[in-house]
């Protein structure tokens, strides 16, 4: 599936990766509807530059914790651009959850963005769209290897990759369904200097990776048409490191 002229849905698009993925969509000619919650600055200055070099392009606040978010952002996308022919779920909150004092409220937090919101997105893009499509998850190697103090985020993107799984197994033959695993490419605000330096350690490159880079990787997960339930890893290698 080439993305030219393909309405893509992203959530969490406004910034970090999920910008860089929709750049790359809007380069290749997609139509994109583009999700955010917080980021509305991020968001209103990348509508008006995109419209200004003539892409076809809106923006939706919504906040995933609202169980009602994924109806209404589904909704409104075709009400704008017509039907859904991509699904990218790049929205995502990591924070440090250590398992002896975690609590409800990080739990509650955590799952409904990561998760929950996710699934019933893939739900809601299935059913609205009977020819069917394709689906991309932002996850990570982390959802099959242990993150000690990150008990929650961790637990979250385990359920997204088998998720990615099912749902590819049974959405076919017309549903397309994979996963894009990350590695060190934008550290998040918390990180320390040596958190940083020894994130990139542990890759096989002995550097961090670059936003182009995943959104290389998410246009040929989104084109291919032969691949389906995978969770592709691109981290330098550091997924080897574990073993």
């Amino acid at each position: 599936m080439h993305t030219q002229s393909k309405h893509v849905l992203i959530t969490g698009g406004a910034k970090r990766l999920g910008r860089a993925i929709a750049d790359r969509l809007l380069q290749e000619g997609a139509r994109l509807t583009v999700h955010y919650h917080t980021a509305q600055p991020e968001a209103q200055a990348f509508e008006k530059e995109a419209k200004k070099r003539g892409h076809e392009i809106q923006c939706l606040s919504a906040d995933l914790a609202d169980p009602a978010a994924p109806k209404q952002i589904v909704e409104k996308a075709i009400a704008g651009l017509g039907p859904i022919d991509v699904l990218i779920n790049s929205a995502s909150l990591f924070f440090p959850t250590p398992a002896q004092s975690a609590t409800q409220n990080a739990w509650d937090e955590l799952l409904p963005c990561n998760l929950t919101s996710l699934f019933f997105l893939c739900q809601q893009v299935h059913n609205t769209q009977p020819k069917g499509g394709v689906i991309l998850n932002l996850c990570d190697v982390y959802a099959e290897r242990a993150l000690p103090g990150y008990a929650i985020y961790s637990a979250t993107k385990a359920g997204v990759r088998q998720l990615t799984r099912v749902l590819a197994k049974e959405w076919a033959p017309h549903w397309r369904v994979n996963a894009l695993s990350p590695g060190p490419i934008l550290f998040p605000p918390h990180y320390t200097e040596e958190q940083k330096q020894g994130s990139i350690e542990r890759t096989l490159l002995k550097r961090k990776g670059e936003p182009n880079e995943i959104a290389a990787a998410a246009k040929f997960l989104i084109e291919n048409t032969y691949l389906t339930g995978v969770d592709l890893c691109v981290d330098g290698g550091r997924s080897l490191s574990f073993f």
